[in-house]
């Protein structure tokens, strides 16, 4: 491997491959059929789909498993915003519009996500057991789907080079209900904290949030959300709130969506 580190997630870092590719690299101890599926997905979803980097192939560097994908061109949405806070509203029509598109295209090979929330919520070691039944109880009542959909769509794995999108990182993509899709993407530009991200980088971004979601939410719903729309979209919200908290999260967003969830739950609740 001789390129240069230019990018880390949660579950790989990303290094120089050539001068046209890039490799997801993952980190030791990550499993072969973790790799194995998102290398599938994208294969599955490039032919659908005209937002994905191209995918080449599967290496092995040392102990780690890694992807080959296509260099992407231009910067995350996250960067762009900082640069030009003035397009913000501008930014999240784009991030709806796109997200609407995508939810046009059905793959039934993708693995449904909905029975993966449910197992998410009922191992979950930060809820109570009468939480959880709640939250199992909302969850039944909530619309079955066969869109595609990311379940991981923001600022950050948005590529924006001229007028060319690219989103990223496929991992968690599965069919479902558009409005979990969107319910995940409203939660994250909501309550997101940026984990490598400078205190004055913090700041632009959570005085960008309100025009993302305005943005956002026109873009995906031109029209306007009818109170049934509103009422199903808070409930899946309420519903990933929980799933959230078992991810890899600082103490601090944790203690904050706990809190909101609390809330929500009460509302739920209440006659």
């Amino acid at each position: 491997m001789s390129g240069k580190k230019i990018g880390t997630g949660r579950t790989a870092e990303v290094y120089e491959w050539s001068e046209n590719r890039v490799i997801k690299l993952f980190y030791p101890g990550a499993s072969q059929e973790e790799v194995n599926r998102e290398y599938e997905i994208q294969s599955l979803l490039q032919q659908e789909l005209p937002f994905l980097a191209e995918v080449y192939g599967l290496e092995k560097v040392g102990e780690r498993i890694g992807i080959l994908y296509e260099r992407v061109q231009g910067d995350s949405l996250s960067r762009e915003i900082m640069k030009k806070p003035e397009k913000v509203f501008a930014y999240g029509q784009l991030m709806g519009r796109i997200q609407q598109d995508i939810h046009q295209v059905t793959l039934s090979s993708l693995p449904p996500f909905r029975k993966s929330i449910s197992g998410i919520i009922r191992s979950s070691a930060y809820l109570l057991e009468k939480e959880k039944e709640v939250l199992l109880q909302i969850l039944s009542h909530l619309p079955e789907g066969e869109a595609v959909c990311h379940m991981d769509y923001h600022p950050e794995n948005i590529y924006v080079s001229g007028d060319h999108v690219t989103v990223l990182d496929w991992m968690t993509a599965g069919k479902g209900h558009p409005f979990a899709d969107v319910a995940r993407t409203r939660m994250i530009l909501k309550y997101a904290l940026l984990p490598e991200a400078s205190k004055e980088e913090r700041l632009r971004m959570d005085g960008a949030r309100k025009d993302l979601l305005r943005g956002h939410q026109k873009g995906y719903f031109p029209q306007g959300m009818n109170r049934e729309e509103a009422k199903q979209m808070k409930a899946w919200e309420t519903v990933l709130l929980a799933a959230r908290l078992s991810e890899h999260l600082s103490e601090a967003e944790k203690a904050m969506i706990s809190k909101v969830l609390s809330s929500r739950l009460e509302e739920f609740l209440s006659p």
